[in-house]
């Protein structure tokens, strides 16, 4: 009895000790230790994000934030807020500068994923490349936590760098286009503009809108209640399962000449920061990157025109402030001192030239020297004629160029020698003859046409058919003939490029009419980079995806399964024998571990094949050797037994009960009864005598 208490006693000692070992402490903050989380609904007002079932993104990711929220609310330990609280839309520095506002543990931002493959599903986290901002321990949790609650897949955490050319300064925690102070950068703008203020940030993408599977779970019953509690769960867990230690005060970001700077302490497990402090404002604090420069010269200062990197950030998402500049001069160094680098003289004709060039700054430029050119002198003069100029000669008095200065020639001076004048509708002609140098010349003249009264002709215009109705008067011919419309004489007014997102026009006027028509072109083609690829497997497919250079619009393209390859050496083998099948294993090219089997026929060798037709040939011998013997063996058996004589004893044939005479083996009637009787008798005799 003794023995089983002590055994209740340990176990129940050992039971009342495992929550001890097995559950972690949580810590409980209250005040101003409070962990501060925003939480960033995607997108809002006219930017609706992704769509399924008529319900556009911007819906969901906000109804989950405040399921989210009240989930951490309840746990105490946490001060929520939201980058916004209504249906607009905001720029991803203005949800940054949201959490810099609240000086934020951590932004979430909370999205639903839309691909134009409906394969694609699954929860998927963003966070930055620049470890510093990072939460990608809290965003695996949070994306295996989603999966576990509604049965998606889990693609886990990724981490795009940015391949723009530039990057991460830490010194003053902006971007630069120097590698050499820093050679990451962040793709996505919510961790890139984060950093900026010190904050670790990751965006959450809570399944496809474009895949059946996907939504089906994400708008089941209960689905955005279980993700948020997963979701809260994972954020409660991260911040509140160990005792924080806090480093001394680091800076979180720099003062520069747009924002305030701040500094705090970290927990240097979860990075949660405390005693929050804004740094002295330094607004001359600038990021500037060389927009250009132009040299300066001999005599003329140069000058390089810096933009701070800082505010054309800012202009470029549609901040309203003024973008920083500045212009620095380069002076100018001394007056030029010229120096001869080329001289060629001019020749008779040929001019020639000098150039310098300053030793100081490298211009130069170059002077023409004339040619000395011809000196003419009269030699005569030319009559033109009727279709030769002529004119006064002069030749050079130092080469053989000669010149004219030139009288056009005379024309021919016609005079008519026959007319047959045209009519109305019959061509006409005229000889004539020059009276100077007697060319002659024939013209055909070509028919007048008939001549209407005003009435009874109307001009055609652009769209609309003339016609010439009635009389002529030169001829007095009944004509009715219609005059086609002349059609539209266009000249282009005005005209719009089309580009890869818009058609373009071609706006026409007619000169004669006014008309004026619109001609559509077609968008131009999209010109696109690839900027991430996920390669595809022998029995998976993969993607890449495409962006426009022109318009960034993104594509993405499914890659087919590359399919099993046999490789070319089996990686074991069976050799098959004559009786027996072999078989060959081969593995897969592409590394994926599939095998594949491929079965040898049994085959004959040359050897095997004679061994076989010489035991066939034995066997179709002994068979017909035994063949030959049973034959031998029953003719002899056939043969009936000698009398001492050597003379066959004849069989006696016994007469059946009917009185029928009995038949023999082959079933023919016996001889003759009295040849039988008499046989019988002789043996009968015979037996006696002996």
């Amino acid at each position: 009895m003794k023995k089983l208490a002590a055994l209740l006693l340990i176990c129940a000692t050992v039971f009342c000790s495992l929550p001890i070992f097995s559950v972690p402490a949580r810590a409980s903050f209250t005040g101003e230790d409070k962990i501060n989380i925003v939480l960033d609904p995607g997108h809002g007002g006219t930017n609706v994000g992704a769509s399924a079932r008529g319900v556009g993104e911007k819906v969901y990711s906000y109804r989950l934030a405040e399921l989210i929220r009240d989930e951490l609310n309840a746990n105490g330990s946490f001060n929520v807020y939201f980058t916004r609280t209504g249906d607009y839309d905001l720029e991803l520095y203005e949800r940054a500068e949201v959490a810099n506002r609240y000086n934020a543990d951590l932004l979430l931002s909370l999205h639903f994923d839309g691909s134009t493959s409906t394969y694609m599903n699954g929860a998927t986290a963003y966070t930055s490349v620049l470890d510093r901002f990072a939460l990608t321990t809290l965003s695996a949790s949070i994306t295996s936590g989603i999966s576990s609650a509604i049965g998606i897949g889990d693609n886990g955490v990724k981490r795009r760098q940015d391949n723009a050319g530039y990057y991460w300064n830490f010194e003053k925690q902006w971007d630069c286009q120097d590698p050499s102070l820093g050679t990451l950068s962040d793709y996505y703008g919510i961790p890139t503009w984060c950093a900026k203020f010190g904050i670790p940030s990751a965006i959450i993408e809570h399944g496809f809108f474009s895949n059946s599977s996907d939504v089906s779970k994400l708008f089941a019953e209960g689905a955005m209640q279980k993700m948020a509690k997963a979701e809260a769960q994972a954020i409660i867990n991260y911040y509140t399962n160990h005792t924080h230690v806090y480093s001394a005060a680091i800076q979180d970001y720099a003062s520069n000449c747009v924002y305030t700077g701040k500094q705090s302490e970290h927990c240097s497990v979860c990075g949660h920061r405390r005693n929050v402090q804004s740094l002295a404002q330094n607004l001359s604090n600038h990021y500037w990157v060389d927009k250009g420069s132009t040299p300066a010269s001999c005599g003329v200062d140069g000058s390089v025109v810096l933009e701070c990197r800082i505010t054309q950030n800012l202009a470029d998402k549609g901040w309203e402030g003024q973008v920083h500049t500045s212009v620095e001069v380069i002076p100018a160094p001394q007056d030029h001192s010229f120096v001869m680098v080329a001289n060629v003289e001019a020749t008779h004709t040929e001019n020639g030239y000098q150039t310098w060039k300053c030793s100081t700054c490298s211009y130069s430029f170059s002077e023409t020297i004339q040619a000395e050119g011809h000196t003419l002198e009269y030699v005569g003069y030319t009559a033109p004629t009727c279709t030769d100029p002529g004119g006064d000669n002069y030749k050079c008095t130092s080469c053989d160029h000669t010149y004219t200065d030139s009288v056009p020639a005379t024309g021919h001076t016609f005079t008519v020698t026959s007319r047959t004048e045209p009519t109305c509708t019959e061509t006409g002609s005229e000889e004539r003859i020059c009276s100077v140098c007697s060319h002659s010349e024939s013209e055909e003249l070509s028919p007048l046409g008939h001549r209407f009264p005003e009435s009874s002709s109307l001009a055609p215009t652009c769209t609309e058919d003339g016609y010439n109705k009635g009389s002529c008067t030169v001829c007095g011919e009944t004509v009715d003939e219609t005059v086609p419309a002349t059609g539209h004489t266009f000249v282009i007014v005005s005209q719009t490029e089309a580009t890869c997102q818009t058609e373009g026009s071609i706006v026409q006027t007619c000169s004669v009419c006014s008309h004026s028509e619109t001609q559509t072109t077609e968008k131009t083609p999209h010109s696109y980079d690839t900027v991430d690829t996920v390669a595809p497997t022998c029995e998976a497919s993969g993607s890449r995806i495409l962006v426009c250079s022109l318009c960034q619009s993104t594509v993405t393209e499914e890659l087919p399964p590359l399919g099993h390859i046999k490789s070319e050496t089996a990686t074991s083998a069976e050799n098959a024998t004559a009786f027996s099948k072999g078989y060959a294993e081969y593995a897969c090219a592409n590394g994926c571990g599939k095998t594949f089997t491929e079965e040898i026929p049994a085959q004959f060798s040359n050897r095997d094949k004679l061994l076989l037709m010489g035991s066939i040939a034995v066997l179709i011998a002994a068979i017909l050797a035994g063949v030959i013997f049973v034959v031998i063996r029953r003719s002899k058996k056939e043969e009936a037994p000698s009398d001492e004589k050597g003379e066959a004893a004849p069989a006696a044939v016994p007469a059946d009960k009917s009185g029928n005479e009995e038949k023999d083996e082959s079933g023919e009637d016996s001889e003759n009864s009295d040849e039988a009787a008499q046989a019988h008798s002789e043996a009968a005799s015979h037996t006696e005598k002996a």
